[in-house]
Protein backbone atom coordinates (compact mmCIF):
# COMPACT_ATOMS: atom_id res chain seq x y z
CA UNK A 1 0.00 0.00 0.00
CA UNK A 2 3.04 2.36 1.03
CA UNK A 3 4.46 1.32 -2.58
CA UNK A 4 1.37 2.97 -4.33
CA UNK A 5 1.30 5.95 -2.62
CA UNK A 6 4.51 6.66 -2.87
CA UNK A 7 4.36 6.06 -7.05
CA UNK A 8 0.97 8.39 -6.46
CA UNK A 9 2.74 11.21 -5.23
CA UNK A 10 5.82 10.90 -7.62
CA UNK A 11 2.87 11.09 -10.88
CA UNK A 12 1.39 14.23 -8.95
CA UNK A 13 4.65 15.82 -8.54
CA UNK A 14 5.33 15.14 -12.49
CA UNK A 15 2.02 15.98 -13.71
CA UNK A 16 2.13 19.37 -11.40
CA UNK A 17 5.75 19.95 -12.73
CA UNK A 18 4.35 19.97 -16.36
CA UNK A 19 4.37 23.30 -18.29
CA UNK A 20 1.87 24.07 -21.59
CA UNK A 21 3.88 24.15 -25.17
CA UNK A 22 3.26 27.75 -25.55
CA UNK A 23 5.29 28.42 -22.21
CA UNK A 24 8.22 27.39 -24.47
CA UNK A 25 7.43 29.27 -27.29
CA UNK A 26 8.65 32.73 -25.25
CA UNK A 27 12.41 32.97 -25.37
CA UNK A 28 13.10 35.00 -21.71
CA UNK A 29 16.66 36.28 -22.79
CA UNK A 30 15.77 37.85 -25.96
CA UNK A 31 14.18 41.30 -25.59
CA UNK A 32 10.99 42.27 -26.10
CA UNK A 33 10.93 44.77 -27.91
CA UNK A 34 13.59 46.26 -29.99
CA UNK A 35 16.87 48.12 -28.82
CA UNK A 36 17.74 51.09 -31.03
CA UNK A 37 21.31 51.26 -29.75
CA UNK A 38 21.77 47.26 -30.60
CA UNK A 39 19.96 47.79 -33.76
CA UNK A 40 22.29 50.57 -34.72
CA UNK A 41 25.48 48.64 -33.97
CA UNK A 42 24.15 45.86 -36.50
CA UNK A 43 23.62 47.93 -38.69
CA UNK A 44 26.68 49.50 -38.96
CA UNK A 45 29.05 46.38 -39.08
CA UNK A 46 26.72 45.49 -41.49
CA UNK A 47 26.94 48.81 -43.95
CA UNK A 48 30.99 47.68 -43.90
CA UNK A 49 30.89 43.65 -43.69
CA UNK A 50 28.45 43.83 -47.10
CA UNK A 51 28.84 47.65 -48.08
CA UNK A 52 26.64 48.95 -50.34
CA UNK A 53 28.57 51.98 -51.17
CA UNK A 54 31.78 51.21 -51.91
CA UNK A 55 34.69 53.10 -51.72
CA UNK A 56 35.75 52.55 -55.28
CA UNK A 57 32.01 54.52 -56.27
CA UNK A 58 30.69 50.56 -57.31
CA UNK A 59 28.01 48.46 -55.73
CA UNK A 60 30.01 45.73 -55.10
CA UNK A 61 30.64 44.18 -51.89
CA UNK A 62 33.44 45.05 -49.60
CA UNK A 63 35.42 42.16 -49.64
CA UNK A 64 35.45 42.26 -53.26
CA UNK A 65 36.40 45.98 -53.28
CA UNK A 66 39.82 44.99 -54.39
CA UNK A 67 38.90 43.23 -57.51
CA UNK A 68 37.33 46.72 -59.18
CA UNK A 69 40.65 48.43 -59.39
CA UNK A 70 41.68 45.77 -61.90
CA UNK A 71 40.02 43.58 -64.40
CA UNK A 72 41.30 40.35 -63.63
CA UNK A 73 42.88 39.19 -60.11
CA UNK A 74 42.21 35.54 -59.24
CA UNK A 75 43.15 35.49 -55.75
CA UNK A 76 41.67 32.02 -54.53
CA UNK A 77 39.51 29.21 -56.38
CA UNK A 78 36.34 30.75 -57.93
CA UNK A 79 37.66 34.33 -57.33
CA UNK A 80 37.51 34.56 -60.94
CA UNK A 81 33.95 33.66 -60.98
CA UNK A 82 32.91 37.13 -58.65
CA UNK A 83 35.90 39.85 -59.29
CA UNK A 84 35.47 40.52 -63.00
CA UNK A 85 34.57 44.17 -62.74
CA UNK A 86 32.64 43.63 -66.24
CA UNK A 87 30.93 41.04 -66.06
CA UNK A 88 26.84 40.22 -65.79
CA UNK A 89 26.53 38.12 -62.43
CA UNK A 90 23.29 37.05 -59.79
CA UNK A 91 22.80 39.01 -56.46
CA UNK A 92 19.94 38.71 -53.96
CA UNK A 93 17.58 41.25 -52.38
CA UNK A 94 19.08 40.65 -48.88
CA UNK A 95 19.34 44.77 -48.55
CA UNK A 96 15.68 44.68 -47.65
CA UNK A 97 16.64 42.49 -44.47
CA UNK A 98 18.78 45.80 -43.43
CA UNK A 99 15.84 48.24 -44.27
CA UNK A 100 13.74 46.18 -42.34
CA UNK A 101 16.02 46.53 -39.44
CA UNK A 102 16.57 50.34 -39.97
CA UNK A 103 12.68 50.53 -39.87
CA UNK A 104 12.74 48.62 -36.31
CA UNK A 105 15.62 51.07 -34.78
CA UNK A 106 13.00 53.61 -36.43
CA UNK A 107 9.87 52.47 -34.50
CA UNK A 108 11.90 52.08 -31.60
CA UNK A 109 13.76 55.27 -31.32
CA UNK A 110 10.36 57.44 -31.78
CA UNK A 111 11.28 60.70 -29.30
CA UNK A 112 14.98 60.34 -30.50
CA UNK A 113 15.88 62.08 -33.71
CA UNK A 114 19.28 61.04 -33.68
CA UNK A 115 18.45 57.43 -33.71
CA UNK A 116 15.39 58.21 -36.60
CA UNK A 117 17.59 60.26 -38.71
CA UNK A 118 20.22 57.95 -39.08
CA UNK A 119 17.66 54.94 -39.90
CA UNK A 120 16.48 56.88 -42.26
CA UNK A 121 19.87 57.45 -43.40
CA UNK A 122 20.59 53.44 -43.71
CA UNK A 123 17.30 53.00 -45.47
CA UNK A 124 18.51 55.36 -47.75
CA UNK A 125 21.66 53.83 -48.69
CA UNK A 126 20.24 50.22 -49.14
CA UNK A 127 17.68 51.48 -51.52
CA UNK A 128 20.04 53.01 -53.43
CA UNK A 129 22.39 50.01 -53.47
CA UNK A 130 19.19 48.02 -54.16
CA UNK A 131 17.52 50.25 -57.24
CA UNK A 132 21.10 50.45 -58.69
CA UNK A 133 21.30 47.07 -59.24
CA UNK A 134 17.88 46.19 -60.36
CA UNK A 135 16.19 49.08 -61.05
CA UNK A 136 12.41 48.83 -60.59
CA UNK A 137 12.18 47.40 -56.81
CA UNK A 138 9.76 47.37 -54.09
CA UNK A 139 9.90 50.56 -52.05
CA UNK A 140 6.59 52.32 -50.80
CA UNK A 141 5.08 49.21 -49.93
CA UNK A 142 8.50 47.15 -48.93
CA UNK A 143 8.73 45.87 -45.33
CA UNK A 144 5.13 45.87 -44.81
CA UNK A 145 4.60 41.88 -44.59
CA UNK A 146 3.03 42.34 -40.90
CA UNK A 147 0.54 44.60 -42.51
CA UNK A 148 -0.50 42.12 -44.53
CA UNK A 149 1.33 43.54 -47.60
CA UNK A 150 2.39 40.17 -49.16
CA UNK A 151 3.17 41.18 -52.81
CA UNK A 152 4.28 44.43 -52.40
CA UNK A 153 4.31 46.44 -55.67
CA UNK A 154 7.60 47.53 -57.41
CA UNK A 155 8.26 50.94 -57.74
CA UNK A 156 9.86 52.98 -60.84
CA UNK A 157 13.36 53.68 -60.08
CA UNK A 158 12.66 57.40 -60.60
CA UNK A 159 10.14 56.89 -57.53
CA UNK A 160 12.82 55.42 -55.28
CA UNK A 161 15.27 57.73 -56.08
CA UNK A 162 12.79 60.47 -54.68
CA UNK A 163 12.03 58.70 -52.09
CA UNK A 164 15.77 57.96 -51.03
CA UNK A 165 16.28 62.40 -51.36
CA UNK A 166 13.15 63.23 -49.13
CA UNK A 167 14.36 60.27 -46.47
CA UNK A 168 17.55 62.35 -46.66
CA UNK A 169 16.29 65.74 -46.31
CA UNK A 170 13.99 65.20 -43.50
CA UNK A 171 16.96 62.91 -42.14
CA UNK A 172 19.30 66.15 -42.21
CA UNK A 173 16.32 68.11 -40.52
CA UNK A 174 16.06 65.65 -38.09
CA UNK A 175 19.72 65.70 -36.84
CA UNK A 176 19.33 69.95 -37.11
CA UNK A 177 16.91 69.76 -34.46
CA UNK A 178 18.13 66.83 -31.87
CA UNK A 179 18.92 69.27 -29.42
CA UNK A 180 20.49 67.49 -26.64
CA UNK A 181 19.82 63.91 -28.04
CA UNK A 182 22.13 61.15 -27.52
CA UNK A 183 22.79 57.80 -29.10
CA UNK A 184 24.76 54.52 -27.99
CA UNK A 185 25.89 52.02 -29.87
CA UNK A 186 27.87 53.92 -32.37
CA UNK A 187 31.26 53.09 -33.28
CA UNK A 188 31.77 55.04 -36.22
CA UNK A 189 31.13 58.95 -34.77
CA UNK A 190 30.46 57.92 -30.95
CA UNK A 191 27.52 59.47 -31.00
CA UNK A 192 28.36 62.80 -32.70
CA UNK A 193 25.24 63.48 -34.28
CA UNK A 194 26.89 66.90 -36.01
CA UNK A 195 29.25 64.05 -37.91
CA UNK A 196 26.37 62.05 -38.60
CA UNK A 197 24.66 65.24 -40.38
CA UNK A 198 27.88 65.68 -42.46
CA UNK A 199 27.76 61.77 -43.43
CA UNK A 200 23.41 62.34 -44.64
CA UNK A 201 24.21 65.51 -46.42
CA UNK A 202 27.14 64.02 -48.26
CA UNK A 203 25.74 61.40 -49.30
CA UNK A 204 22.46 63.16 -50.72
CA UNK A 205 25.20 65.01 -52.91
CA UNK A 206 26.08 61.66 -54.29
CA UNK A 207 22.99 60.24 -54.96
CA UNK A 208 22.72 63.52 -56.71
CA UNK A 209 25.53 63.74 -58.81
CA UNK A 210 24.37 60.17 -59.95
CA UNK A 211 21.47 61.97 -61.67
CA UNK A 212 23.40 64.51 -63.44
CA UNK A 213 21.85 62.74 -66.90
CA UNK A 214 18.90 63.46 -65.59
CA UNK A 215 19.02 67.29 -65.35
CA UNK A 216 16.08 67.55 -67.97
CA UNK A 217 13.79 66.02 -65.74
CA UNK A 218 11.30 68.53 -63.78
CA UNK A 219 10.23 66.13 -61.12
CA UNK A 220 14.39 65.18 -60.38
CA UNK A 221 16.29 68.56 -60.84
CA UNK A 222 19.57 67.48 -60.20
CA UNK A 223 20.67 70.74 -60.94
CA UNK A 224 18.80 73.01 -58.60
CA UNK A 225 19.29 70.18 -55.83
CA UNK A 226 23.19 69.88 -56.56
CA UNK A 227 23.08 74.34 -56.01
CA UNK A 228 21.07 73.90 -52.91
CA UNK A 229 23.57 71.82 -51.41
CA UNK A 230 27.26 73.56 -52.40
CA UNK A 231 25.08 77.36 -51.61
CA UNK A 232 23.83 76.66 -48.25
CA UNK A 233 26.88 74.54 -46.17
CA UNK A 234 25.15 75.64 -42.35
CA UNK A 235 22.18 73.97 -43.79
CA UNK A 236 23.85 70.91 -45.33
CA UNK A 237 26.93 70.61 -43.52
CA UNK A 238 29.42 68.60 -46.02
CA UNK A 239 32.68 66.22 -45.45
CA UNK A 240 35.12 68.86 -44.63
CA UNK A 241 38.63 66.26 -44.28
CA UNK A 242 39.06 63.07 -43.76
CA UNK A 243 38.63 63.29 -40.02
CA UNK A 244 34.38 63.61 -41.02
CA UNK A 245 34.75 59.79 -42.77
CA UNK A 246 31.96 57.49 -42.15
CA UNK A 247 34.52 54.65 -41.34
CA UNK A 248 35.19 51.33 -38.96
CA UNK A 249 38.57 52.04 -37.27
CA UNK A 250 40.26 48.16 -37.39
CA UNK A 251 43.58 47.41 -35.40
CA UNK A 252 46.82 44.29 -35.24
CA UNK A 253 44.27 42.76 -32.97
CA UNK A 254 41.36 42.98 -35.27
CA UNK A 255 43.20 44.10 -38.55
CA UNK A 256 39.99 42.70 -40.54
CA UNK A 257 36.10 43.25 -40.11
CA UNK A 258 35.60 40.05 -41.76
CA UNK A 259 37.05 37.76 -39.11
Amino acid sequence: MQRYIFLAIIVGAALSGCKKMSYFQTNPNAPSSPVSSSILTSLEKNLFTYSAVSSTGTNEDAFFDMSTVMQYNVGFDNHCAYSQSYQWVTSDMNDYLQIRDAEAMISAGTGNNGYVAIGKLFEAIRFYYVTNKFGDVPCSQADQLTGGVGTPVYDAQKKVYQTILADLDTANNLLTSAGSATISGDFIYNGDLTKWRKFVNSFRLRVIMSLSNKSGDPDLQPVTLFAGVMNNPSQYPLFASNADNAQQQTNTVTPTPFY
